[in-house]
């Protein structure tokens, strides 16, 4: 009974260890790669083209012996920025903080006539001219990341040339203020896409007001000019962006 009982554990133990020798291995898997996840963090330059609307407004004053008058004479026109830019971005989560400074060169402007209706000289015809030469900005940007898609707001510090001019049909005097250098704000918002790794597109919008310039010109003993223009700006323009060092950043693989 005793050799029987014996034979019979020694043929399961043989069985078992058969059964589990046929179990698929259970060994450990091997570690997954790091995935890449893009970001918006780093140094970028670009370049950039667009379409800018300028509103001119411009006010005379005279003062002379037999009082005070004036004229006022409005207008908007058209035209082109062609720039470049450089910037810094830096993601927090799908939070990105940058700033951004760009410098264009502008074609196009205001060209005004109007009517004086009231004051010294009714009737004359007083005309403006208005263009940008050169603009440019520095911006604070703040955005969302939605992946490879940035949308972003942004302001600051705006500065631009102006060439301005001025002259009347009353007054044979025509005056030419040359390239005056103007300065003021600018807001606006964006979207911008990445196309690769380092490529991205960008559409943006901006609003800029260069605020009031004044002159100040006396005309003979009997009476002293006053011109103020007032300048404001729109903007609308598409750029390409290079970020250098790329967008990879690892993931760290968790089990």
């Amino acid at each position: 009974m005793k050799n029987i009982l014996l034979g019979t554990i020694a043929l399961g133990l043989a069985s078992a260890s058969a059964f589990a020798a046929d179990l698929p291995s259970r060994t450990a898997p091997a570690a997954l790669a790091p995935a890449p996840v893009f970001t918006w963090s780093g140094f970028y330059v670009g370049a950039s083209a667009g379409a800018l609307g300028l509103s001119t407004s411009e006010k005379g004053f005279y003062t002379y012996a037999a009082g005070d008058d004036g004229y006022d004479v409005k207008g908007n026109g058209g035209g082109a920025l062609v720039g470049a830019s450089v910037g810094y971005n830096y993601q927090m989560g799908n939070i990105v903080l940058g700033v951004e400074a760009d410098f264009s060169a502008g074609f196009g402007g205001v060209n005004a006539t109007q009517i004086q209706s009231y004051g010294y000289a009714v009737g004359a015809i007083n005309s403006i001219t208005s263009s940008i030469r050169t603009l440019g900005t520095v911006r604070g940007r703040l955005g969302v990341a939605f992946d490879r898609t940035l949308v972003y707001a942004t302001g600051g510090y705006a500065f631009a040339s102006f060439n301005q001019t001025f002259s009347s049909d009353s007054d044979p005097q025509f005056e030419d203020f040359g390239n005056v250098n103007r300065s003021g704000w600018v807001v606006g918002a964006g979207i911008e896409h990445a196309l690769t790794s380092n490529l991205s597109l960008k559409i943006e919008g901006l609003y800029a007001d260069f605020g009031t310039k004044k002159y100040k010109e006396v005309s003979g003993s009997t009476y002293a000019e006053y011109m103020h223009f007032t300048d404001k700006a729109v903007i609308g323009r598409v750029g390409l962006n290079y970020r250098f060092g790329g967008s990879a950043a690892p993931v760290v693989a968790r089990y």
